[in-house]
C-alpha cells in the first residue's frame, strides 16, 4: 500500500504529472504506429538506416518489435525506481521520469523512420 500512496503523491507533482502523461502518450503512439504501418512478414526487413551509407542493417520482421519491447520494459523499471526514490530524493525521480520520456521519444522517432523505409 505504501507504493500506491507514493504513486499518488508522485502524480500530484506537476512536473512528474506531465512527464508521466507524455511518456505514456509516446508509448501508446509508438505501439499504435505498428497498427497503421503494417510490417509485412518477410525474410529481410530494414532495421537501421544511416544517412551516410543508407540501409546498413537488415533482419527479420519480428526484430522490429524487440527494441520497443526492451524500451517498454526499461521504462517500467525506471518508473518503479522513480516511485521508490520519490520519498528519498526527488531529483532522482525526475531523472528517471525524464529518462523514460527521452527514450520513448527516440524510440518513436526510430520506429517512424524505419517503418517508412519498410513500406
Amino acid at each position: 500500500m505504501a507504493i500506491l500512496r507514493s504513486v499518488k503523491v508522485l502524480y500530484k507533482d506537476k512536473l512528474a504529472f506531465w512527464l508521466v502523461n507524455f511518456s505514456v502518450l509516446l508509448i501508446l503512439t509508438s505501439w499504435v504506429l505498428f497498427i497503421f504501418k503494417r510490417v509485412e512478414p518477410s525474410p529481410l526487413t530494414v532495421l537501421h538506416y544511416n544517412i551516410y551509407s543508407g540501409i546498413d542493417i537488415l533482419g527479420q520482421s519480428w526484430m522490429l518489435y524487440v527494441i520497443p519491447g526492451i524500451i517498454l520494459l526499461l521504462s517500467f523499471i525506471d518508473f518503479v525506481l522513480a516511485v521508490f526514490f520519490w520519498t528519498k530524493n526527488r531529483l532522482y525521480s525526475y531523472f528517471f521520469l525524464s529518462t523514460i520520456f527521452f527514450c520513448q521519444g527516440v524510440t518513436l522517432f526510430y520506429l517512424y523512420n524505419i517503418l517508412n523505409y519498410n513500406i
